[in-house]
């Protein structure tokens, strides 16, 4: 096989240099809990005002993953003892530094999020718990999968105007709550494979494979709850992110897999042929079903995860993953990594340009997606 991309780079340096020290442990916030949100360019504090439950569940995940088991137990204690619902369940979406509630809708993406934390972290029966109260309140009986948005009493909420904290319009199901949701599953289905887990990364693999995923390569976005299209969105990171996960899940399993392999290999072929920058490599943001890219900048996240699979493609297939895989990490280290102040830059211009004034860190910009990346690659 030829060379893989980044086989010299020392990636478990590079996570601790680049990704773990830049929030763990400065970010601890022993006065209000959680840990602090936002950075600037060069990692000085910026104040926060609220705290999200899917930037605290990311920063336990990464505490874990980085073996700080002082920020993990830190971290768990404010989920359970600020974002947990003690009247209704279920944990609220996003609290002031005064531990008011901002946002009590109780959306399956920030329930899924810590049910992957406390997995990681090792606190099962905390990860099962919360599991169950959302599988019994979100769980759509009719058409399979999961209702994304609850009221903050737990019934569910499928109309409405607007859309919900995700960004969904409400009653449509979400290819990106579904992605973690597998994710979520199938990190406690391995630490804990209990039947009612099991069953359910079952049933949301099963969705993905059959109604989410077509078997071009593309991949339904938004969708109604039966499943029919509701969006042309074509989200390019999450397309390589689903490749991965849907692979984990089927391993998981230990079902389906050499289709899941084929599949996997669909969407990445697929998401390169319309959304690589043979110009300068890297992956562009988003685009429409049919058309070009409409948003080429470069997110730090979606290179994080294209750089994952192709190398995940190259080990398995060789050629041509191997060179995709190559520019892709060229372009991360040419112009994603801030090697003056380290980190990565969460955006840059689709040549690789840099946006001045680009924060590091805030409630959705933290080190989870590149974190997970460079680890898989140790």
């Amino acid at each position: 096989m030829e060379e893989l991309a980044g086989s010299q780079i020392d990636f478990a340096e590079h996570f601790r240099d680049h990704i773990f020290s830049r929030w763990i442990p400065s970010a601890i916030d022993p006065v209000h809990g959680g840990f602090h949100q936002n950075y600037s360019e060069d990692w000085t504090e910026l104040p926060d005002r609220t705290r999200s439950l899917v930037y605290l569940c990311r920063m336990i995940w990464l505490a874990a993953v980085g073996g700080h088991q002082e920020a993990v137990e830190h971290g768990c204690k404010t989920l359970w003892e600020q974002f947990w619902d003690n009247d209704y369940g279920g944990f609220v979406w996003e609290i002031g530094l005064d531990d008011t509630v901002v946002e009590s809708e109780k959306h399956l993406y920030g329930q899924a999020f810590a049910v992957f934390a406390l997995a990681r972290a090792g606190k099962l029966a905390d990860a099962n718990w919360a599991f169950q109260w959302f599988d019994l309140h979100a769980r759509d009986p009719l058409y399979g999968g999961y209702v994304e948005t609850l009221w903050s009493n737990g019934d569910q909420k499928v109309t409405g105007e607007g859309t919900d904290a995700l960004g969904t319009p409400y009653g449509l199901k979400s290819m990106n709550a579904h992605l973690h949701l597998l994710e979520a599953l199938t990190e406690l289905g391995h630490a804990l494979p209990d039947q009612r887990v099991i069953g359910a990364l079952n049933e949301v693999f099963d969705v993905f494979r059959k109604w989410l995923a077509f078997p071009d390569g593309r991949l339904l976005y938004y969708a109604t709850q039966d499943y029919r299209s509701a969006s042309e969105v074509d989200s390019y990171g999450h397309a390589m992110e689903a490749a991965f996960l849907l692979v984990e899940a089927a391993e998981v399993l230990d079902l389906a897999v050499e289709e899941t392999w084929a599949q996997a290999k669909t969407i990445v072929d697929r998401t390169l042929s319309v959304a690589w920058d043979h110009d300068h490599g890297g992956l562009f943001y988003e685009g429409e079903f049919g058309k070009p890219p409409h948003n080429c900048d470069k997110i730090w996240w979606a290179q994080a995860e294209s750089f994952n699979v192709l190398r995940l493609m190259a080990e398995r297939f060789g050629s041509p993953y191997t060179n995709f895989c190559d520019r892709q990490w060229r372009f991360i280290s040419d112009h994603i990594i801030d090697h003056e102040h380290k980190g990565w830059r969460p955006i840059v211009l689709a040549d690789g340009s840099p946006i001045s004034g680009s924060i590091k860190s805030d409630a959705w910009t933290e080190g989870y997606h590149q974190g997970r990346a460079t680890l898989q690659q140790d």
